[in-house]
């Protein structure tokens, strides 16, 4: 018996820390499900991405024929990550993070050197009815403007806007996104947005500004875009301006895009030049696909005189929501240069 004794007051005084360690949690639980209901939604993080490859016979105007399996025929692959933090109130918290892919050889980047987040890099706020804030490397409104008004979007091997305007046959300098940027959306006013892009000087070079108004009512939609890029250049600017358009009307969508790009004391084989830029397409439905038909040309004048046009035509078809093929083909018209053609093959799938 005295064991028994000897052991009943500690067994005692164990249950009574026991039942309070139990109390205490359920009401720790009790009150993080209460503080869960009523707090703003937790983070979310979404991975996604778009692989596009194709196989295709690529002659320049003025070069030579070259066969080779191509990343990015159609859309440059990428992957990338985003999340939202809703603060309350109507606030919330956002980043953006994407690299571009060269999925033929497994590189990133869309060219060697190219920094490994180059597609978009930066976080912002969004308050309802005010518009979002963003930081760090921004697209920029023209290259959205030359992407919302062409049927081909973004295909540098095939886009005749994407052509004219970038990679190493386009006219307009700063690239697709701007590093140091400063960005601001507008909220939806009406069916009016308006974009804004700020990057400082931070070095001796110059700061770079771009400013976009859209109006999209229904089946219309349009755009005019504005941009200074100084950060390019040693000395001078080159300054950018479009208007681009499109129509949806059920049978067919129509696109159209006019601009025009000067460069003035640049120092460079485009200073003293002025580019009048156009381009004019259409999407028609076609089964589970549709046929993609677009002409754009750039026009040169000033110290140097010369055209470019290229004419393209396509069928995109869908296998399904996130995976289609397509065949297309492309040709290339250059002043004093003999005319060169592309066509190919290929498959996007979007994850």
């Amino acid at each position: 018996m005295p064991p028994l004794k000897f052991h009943s007051a500690p067994l005692r005084a164990n249950v009574l820390p026991i039942r309070k360690v139990a109390l205490a949690a359920l009401c720790v639980a009790a009150c993080a499900t209460a503080q869960a209901q009523s707090a703003p939604a937790a983070t979310t993080v979404q991975v996604y991405g778009l692989m596009d490859i194709g196989l295709g016979s690529f002659k320049d105007a003025g070069g030579d024929r070259v066969t080779r399996v191509e990343s990015g025929a159609m859309t440059t692959s990428f992957i990338g990550f985003k999340g939202v933090e809703d603060l309350g109130g109507g606030l919330t918290a956002n980043f953006v993070l994407e690299s571009f892919m060269l999925n033929d050889t497994g590189m990133s980047g869309s060219f060697a050197g190219d920094p490994f987040y180059s597609r978009a890099a930066y976080v912002g706020l969004k308050k309802e009815g005010l518009g979002q804030l963003r930081m760090g490397r921004v697209p920029t409104p023209l290259f959205a403007n030359v992407l919302m008004y062409n049927p081909l979007v973004s295909s540098y091997n095939y886009s005749p806007a994407i052509r004219s305007h970038y990679s190493y046959t386009g006219k307009t300098s700063g690239g697709t996104a701007w590093s140091n940027a400063v960005a601001y959306t507008s909220p939806d006013l009406g069916g009016v947005t308006v974009d804004l892009l700020y990057a400082p000087r931070e070095s001796a070079q110059g700061d770079n500004t771009s400013a976009a108004v859209r109006y999209n009512s229904g089946a219309f939609s349009g755009g005019l875009v504005v941009q200074r890029v100084q950060a390019s250049f040693a000395s001078g600017e080159e300054t950018t301006w479009q208007l681009g358009a499109s129509y949806n009307a059920g049978f067919a969508k129509f696109f159209g895009q006019y601009g025009r790009v000067r460069e003035t004391d640049t120092q460079t084989t485009n200073a003293g030049t002025r580019d009048t830029i156009s381009q004019f397409g259409a999407s028609v439905p076609v089964g589970n696909g549709a046929v993609l038909a677009s002409w754009g040309q750039a026009r040169t004048s000033g110290t140097r005189e010369a055209t470019r046009s290229f004419t393209t035509i396509g069928y995109d078809h869908y296998l399904s929501k996130r995976t289609d093929l397509y065949a297309i083909a492309m040709g290339d018209r250059w002043t004093g240069r003999s005319d060169g053609s592309s066509f190919g093959v290929g498959i996007r799938h979007r994850f």
